[in-house]
């Protein structure tokens, strides 16, 4: 899979786009180099994750998170797993910028879906070049939120979204 960061200025869009309160947890589905998750790491969530099936991709973004340890207080992981193993219930705001294919998509959106019972606090989907946008269209859980930041195409702008059993945006 081809990979390609999500571009500074539309992490500070994507940011000013939510409030982050005691108890958010960010995780990054597909963090490549960690980028995104250094960036999310400088807002005050709990927690950080970034979830990288490379093992590669996971050491260098390793490296990018140790560089960056001095300058925030956040606590960062990366895990090197499989998005479908990942334990959703570990987060509330969930990030991929289409990092696998359809099936997979399809596993850890049912895995989002189940995490929403075991919490309080809505979920937040952040999917940025949506190519498996139907997915989230067609689930019966979601509603989307207007995008925060504008895009060159109508269809692949990003699909912000929130659980609709757990209440409002937040």
């Amino acid at each position: 899979m081809h990979h390609a960061p999500t571009t500074y200025y539309q992490l500070g869009q994507m940011f000013r786009g939510f409030t982050i309160g005691p108890g958010d947890v960010f995780i990054d589905f597909g963090c490549g180099l960690g980028r995104t998750i250094c960036f999310a790491a400088q807002y005050p969530f709990d927690r950080v994750y970034g979830v990288e099936i490379s093992s590669g991709l996971a050491a260098r973004a390793r490296s990018n998170v140790e560089s960056l340890r001095s300058k925030t207080a956040g606590s960062i992981e990366i895990v090197c797993a499989s998005a479908e193993e990942f334990d959703c219930r570990l987060g509330n705001t969930y990030y991929l910028y289409n990092p696998f294919g359809e099936k997979t998509m399809a596993v850890v959106l049912a895995n989002m879906r189940s995490a929403t019972a075991h919490s309080r606090k809505p979920i937040r989907i952040i999917y940025n070049n949506p190519v498996h946008r139907t997915l989230l269209d067609d689930s019966g859980w979601l509603s989307e939120k207007r995008s925060s930041f504008p895009a060159h195409s109508t269809d692949r702008r990003p699909f912000c979204t929130r659980a609709t059993s757990c209440g409002g945006f937040v």
